[in-house]
């Protein structure tokens, strides 16, 4: 693990004392979405108070140091472990993002012989937009089969909303910098309320994903320790957590995630979230 790892969990703890767990939980992801867009060009939440020695922290590590473990680990003494899955799945994903581009930009040099169309941009859009569909679809099963559990049926609707963004997005119209209250789970806009910090597409989506993170590595635990089976089954933040990295259209092609392995790393609730903001 990078030498600051224990400086960062440290802090994630000392500057979290005096809250209730949700309220921690979304003011450390908070942070952690505030580099992301700075770094980005994205809305930048105003991170203030006792909590501006963490985000320096997160700020001023370099990329290479590896990921920022989940939260919800920290706070119940599951965060002393590296995450070798995740840090592989960042560095193919800085990859891909450099090759997309290129093959955006041939496309485009290509169009002047092809009647305008950007050929190489258009397959990968409507490649992209097809699995978001089908993630959409996948995500209201999941949601159908809970309707007993408000939290999780409040995630999937949450989740979903990130896709049909994506989707929206794929289409060409522009996506807003905040998402509709409605979409969003009654703990997150509590803590809202009582830390007063904006709320934005990124921090929402952070908080999405660590916590069904954490919900998919307490599943796993559970189920494994008594004996039932692991896997993409086992319940509902599995479930979410399995569907979202499960590969479709042209890219099942290139191999599969190993889904169980970022589930059970501290620092798996980043690669979810990447692929939730992946436009």
């Amino acid at each position: 693990m990078p030498d600051d790892y224990d400086d960062v969990c440290q802090l994630i703890r000392t500057t979290t004392r005096q809250m209730n767990t949700d309220d921690a939980a979304f003011t450390v992801v908070n942070c952690i979405a505030s580099v992301s867009d700075q770094l980005t060009g994205g809305h930048v939440s105003a991170v203030t108070g006792g909590v501006q020695a963490l985000y320096q922290k997160i700020k001023n590590r370099n990329a290479k140091k590896g990921p920022i473990p989940n939260p919800w680990f920290v706070f119940n003494g599951h965060e002393d472990r590296p995450s070798p899955i995740t840090e592989k799945y960042k560095k193919a994903r800085t990859g891909k993002s450099i090759s997309g581009t290129i093959a955006s930009a041939a496309g485009a040099a290509a169009s002047v012989s092809t009647a305008g169309i950007n050929v190489a941009s258009s397959v990968i859009h409507a490649n992209a937009t097809g699995t978001t569909a089908m993630h959409m679809m996948k995500i209201i099963a999941i949601a159908e089969n809970y309707k007993e559990s408000r939290t999780i049926a409040e995630w999937c609707k949450l989740v979903m909303m990130v896709k049909g963004s994506k989707l929206a997005i794929r289409g060409g119209q522009l996506a807003g910098g905040l998402i509709p209250g409605g979409s969003i789970p009654t703990a997150i806009l509590a803590s809202v309320a009582k830390t007063g910090v904006q709320l934005t597409f990124t921090n929402a989506v952070y908080a999405a994903a660590a916590n069904i993170h954490w919900r998919a590595y307490q599943e796993q635990r559970i189920s494994g320790g008594l004996g039932l089976g692991r896997g993409g089954q086992i319940g509902p933040g599995s479930q979410i957590y399995w569907e979202i990295f499960t590969k479709r259209g042209l890219t099942r092609f290139l191999g599969n995630y190993d889904i169980a392995g970022l589930v059970n790393e501290p620092g798996g609730w980043e690669a979810l979230a990447d692929k939730l903001l992946l436009i």
